[in-house]
């Protein structure tokens, strides 16, 4: 448009308002619209959107944000059914009846104001300016007597409280042991003290408005139910359709766009086909990763939201922000470690009723009820985290979770950390030179076995039974005992090379004592290039961080880097970074890796493509061990080998990675 010159942003409704008002034409064809021979003219549009702005208003507005926060399409009708259709279940029923309770009228005859929409803005107006409960309730006092007599405005902050919390979700408080030794919860919810180690989990206070002395608990969880969130995706007309949109797409064999065409949920499927056999059953990912909420602050506090995504919803909705649900929230101020699993037995426990039991739901699109039930695909985390949640240690020389007891690992004589030398030649196709070289990897060895078969369920369920383990939350199991391992990385680590391979020419000179410069090390000047480039990228809004904040010109390193723009720097920058300052040999393997990490997260990954990668990285890992020191490589340089395999039976990477969740 002339007048704003395409620089104001506004509601579609104001652009489309302004279009017909200021232009010759009744509708715009440029983008492949039709005519309509009925065709609204501007003057009826005008007429129409100001008659709908002053009907909605803001008080509209906070109806569409409540609808919004439930998951519901605010356009959504809620008494009008078609005649064939089935009457909604009793929890959808009464939903649609409390939604349509709040917006009734403030009073008869007020057409402006709701009571949600008076609730919603008194309630924001009393966290801004951060008001007392002795305020609000006299502000109430005084608006019921100004209001007519017959209006529905609450009387005090408590029913305005209640009010809100119906509309909302349940939330469970439970508390808990100091120790994180149990949570007072189910048949435990009555005791005072702590079965394990028999501290008492409350302590006495004196209330501040009652003077009445009451138990208040030392620490406590919060745990939101996921039945309703996932029965409101059915009770939504935005929603509804798109939780089948996984088995109602178009499938290409051996083409994986989302989960579902992935082999692991292709074999759930033929393993459970009577599950298999409701579309509208929901598949579910669990992740977790701790965070501190008080930021770089003095005061350490970590604690572990829980969070569940459901994989039902199609690429551009799965894994957004609104469709992922916060479950449970460990409190800290300590890291839980292993302990983690006491506090998932509330999920754990409807996770089994969903999946034995199931709970009856509407699915408002196909106007039917039907019964839902829920399985739980896999686990989403970090390494770190994964070792929680699987109670597998990713420490020291099974640390790897699929090689287990068949990983070659090893310490080091001098360095004294565990060391995954020469652990992918195994991996390597039967004849391959490599195997039997006996100079460029470890001396003198040659790899003659394969690799680890990978273990089935059974199989490692089976294993875990043998060995007689208690869980956590059984009397006489040892919570507090935790895996604690240390690792060094020191000059001695250097001494360990030349007992474990032969490179000479990084073999310490007898004369001076010192060693020589390995070839991918960079000197001061190129570590100086590398961070004036970094400091002069610009990338598009939302790409990736401000990379001039990560660079320290004084010191010439990066710092402070996100998990995602290592990412960015590992699969977009590194082989441009380094191009033309570290030798070719050692720039090749470097970007034969970054090339790898950039096609094993593609959006979307074929069978035959995952299987070349599977022969490929071996060899990738395999030059790199020809460059850098046994000391380099820990079990993080030995997992790769495996994420082609997991790429091919999970599917897509976006699915099942970390990035949404700690963004």
């Amino acid at each position: 448009m002339r007048r704003c010159s395409n620089r104001k942003f506004l509601s579609v409704d104001d652009v489309r308002y302004h279009v017909m008002k200021n232009a010759n034409y009744y509708r715009w064809t440029a983008y492949g619209e039709c005519w309509d021979d009925q065709g609204t003219s501007s003057v009826q549009l005008s007429e129409t959107i100001m008659e709908n702005d002053f009907q909605t208003g803001t008080n509209g507005r906070y109806h569409e944000m409540v609808l919004e926060g439930f998951g519901l399409s605010p356009q959504i009708e809620f008494m009008e059914e078609a005649p064939s259709a089935e009457a909604p279940s009793a929890e959808a029923q009464r939903l649609y009846e409390m939604l349509q309770a709040t917006n009734k009228e403030l009073w008869p005859g007020c057409n402006i104001h709701t009571k949600l929409f008076a609730v919603a803005r008194l309630m924001n107006m009393k966290s801004e300016h951060h008001s007392s409960v002795k305020c609000f309730d006299q502000i109430f006092e005084f608006e019921k007597e100004v209001l007519p007599e017959d209006n529905v405005l609450p009387d005090n902050f408590y029913k305005t409280k209640k009010l809100i919390e119906g509309l909302g979700l349940p939330v469970e408080k439970i508390d808990c042991c100091r120790n994180n030794c149990m949570i007072y919860w189910s048949g435990d919810s009555e005791l005072q003290e702590c079965k394990f180690c028999q501290l008492p989990g409350y302590k006495r206070t004196v209330n501040s408005l009652t003077k009445q002395v009451v138990q208040k608990p030392y620490k406590k969880m919060y745990y939101f139910s996921l039945t309703p969130r996932l029965q409101r995706l059915y009770a939504s007309d935005a929603t509804a359709p798109h939780m089948r949109w996984h088995a109602e797409h178009e499938y290409e064999e051996g083409v994986m766009h989302h989960p579902f065409d992935s082999l692991a949920w292709k074999h759930f499927n033929a393993c459970y086909p009577l599950f298999g056999s409701e579309i509208r059953n929901v598949m579910l990912g669990l992740s977790t990763d701790g965070f501190q909420p008080f930021g770089q602050s003095s005061q350490q506090y970590s604690s572990w939201p829980i969070i569940l995504t459901p994989y039902n919803l199609p690429p551009w909705l799965c894994m957004k922000s609104k469709y992922i649900f916060l479950t449970v929230i460990v409190p800290g101020p300590n890291n839980p470690k292993f302990k983690i699993d006491i506090f998932l037995q509330p999920l754990i426990e409807e996770l089994k009723q969903l999946w034995n039991m199931g709970v009856e739901t509407y699915d408002v699109d196909k106007k039917q009820n039907f019964l839902m039930r829920v399985a739980l695909l896999w686990t989403i985390s970090d390494f770190p985290a994964f070792a929680m949640l699987s109670d597998w240690s990713t420490a020291g020389r099974l640390a790897c979770p699929y090689c287990m007891d068949n990983a070659d690992a090893f310490t080091l004589p001098r360095g004294g950390k565990k060391c995954w030398f020469d652990n992918d030649r195994k991996f390597l196709n039967h004849n391959h030179p490599w195997r039997k070289n006996k100079s460029w990897f470890r001396k003198n060895k040659v790899v003659i076995e394969h690799a680890p078969p990978v273990r089935t369920g059974e199989e490692i369920l089976h294993e875990i039974k043998s060995l007689g383990l208690m869980r956590v939350t059984d009397p006489g199991s040892d919570v507090n005992a935790i895996i604690k391992g240390k690792t060094k990385d020191n000059a001695k680590a250097k001494e360990d090379m030349r007992e474990i391979c032969q490179r000479p020419e990084l073999e310490i000179n007898a004369e001076t004592g010192r060693y020589p410069k390995a070839i991918y090390v960079l000197d001061k000047l190129a570590k100086q290039v590398i961070c004036e480039w970094m400091k002069g990228l610009r990338f598009p809004d939302g790409y990736m961080s401000n990379m001039a904040l990560c660079v320290d010109m004084n010191k010439y390193r990066l710092f402070e880097m996100k998990s995602h723009d290592c990412h960015i720097f590992m699969q977009r920058l590194l082989p441009i970074a380094f191009r033309e300052l570290l030798p070719m040999r050692v720039w090749e393997a470097i970007t034969e890796l970054s090339i790898f990490f950039k096609q094993l997260t593609s959006m979307i990954l074929r069978e035959e493509d995952m299987l070349r990668l599977e022969e490929d990285i071996p060899v990738i890992l395999c030059k790199l061990e020809r460059i850098f020191p046994p000391g380099f490589f820990d079990s993080m340089e030995h997992l790769p080998v495996h994420l082609a395999y997991e790429a091919r039976i999970g599917g897509p990477m976006q699915y099942r990675w970390m990035y949404p969740y700690e963004r």
